[in-house]
């Protein structure tokens, strides 16, 4: 049996079956009987540690659903997780609500709540909480992309901060809705194949044209996913890249005629200053 921790210094706390009805199975009205407890389990509050103990309970009859042991929950522990469920939600609402990063989160949850709590755990924590979201798709998204009977898939990531996921959006040209958001450490070719089919399956409609920039693993994604799709590339990123080239010769040629400036003698010659005007014409390139 597992031993309270000594730092945990508040009183520990017991589960019950708690109904006015007593023991009482709610499916059959048959009696419940206490089976064990698990000898307790440290979970992690916004005010603390504390020490949870849960009793374990089950019906008398054999044919009931709750014959099978079943435990009498703390209110705000999650089976098999060390946070409680206001450290999740505070975690849940730091992220999505305020937009702020995982390191982010991690810092405010110490400073804040004394809360000592790893980047992979929030990031984990936010993961499950995405995917429990999927469930719940919009009606209104979901009716309109079905009426519309196909996708033409638009996809973009963007990278706010340094060294985080990038997060991706997924939308929808022909309705205007975005279909889904992802947080991605990496986005692989393999991975947007998945969510390709993913959305395919989501909105029960097909994806008949994609758009995009040219990134490698996105078009890699689209020939794995559908290569004989149209797959049209974003005009916004195409004119947006294409002065690089330009502007990558005009800085080379900037760099040259800076080296040849530098090299005037009455650059060099810093004494001359004074009482040459060109100096002065000629000094902040330098």
């Amino acid at each position: 049996m597992p031993a309270k921790p000594s730092e945990i210094k508040k009183a520990t706390i017991h589960t019950y079956w708690d109904s006015k009805e007593g023991l009482v199975c709610p499916l059959c009205a048959s009696q419940l009987q206490h089976e064990f407890n698990n000898g307790g389990r440290k979970i992690i509050t916004l005010k603390g540690p504390v020490w949870v103990v849960t009793n374990y309970y089950s019906c008398v009859n054999l044919k009931c659903e709750m014959h099978e042991a079943f435990p009498a929950a703390y209110h705000s522990a999650m089976q098999r997780k060390r946070f409680s469920l206001e450290v999740w939600a505070k975690v849940i609402q730091h992220h999505f609500k305020h937009h702020l990063n995982y390191s982010t989160t991690v810092d405010l949850m110490w400073d804040d709540w004394d809360v000592s709590i790893s980047r992979n755990t929030v990031r984990s924590i936010c993961e499950f909480f995405e995917m429990a979201g999927k469930q719940y798709t919009d009606q209104k998204v979901l009716k309109e992309v079905q009426s519309s009977g196909r996708i033409v898939l638009s996809l973009d990531g963007a990278q706010p901060v340094k060294n985080e996921p990038s997060l991706w959006v997924f939308s929808d040209r022909l309705t205007g809705n975005v279909l889904l958001a992802r947080n991605l450490e990496s986005a692989p070719a393999s991975t947007l194949c998945s969510i390709f089919q993913e959305i395919e399956m989501l909105y029960s409609a097909p994806i008949v044209a994609i758009i995009s920039d040219k990134q490698k693993s996105i078009v890699n994604s689209v020939k794995q996913f559908k290569p004989d799709i149209p797959h049209a590339y974003c005009q916004y990123h195409f004119l947006n890249h294409i002065a690089e080239p330009i502007a990558s010769k005009d800085s080379h040629l900037k760099k040259i005629l800076r080296k040849f400036v530098k090299q005037l003698s009455i650059i060099q010659n810093s004494k001359h200053a004074d009482s040459n005007g060109l100096y002065k014409l000629f000094h902040p390139i330098s």
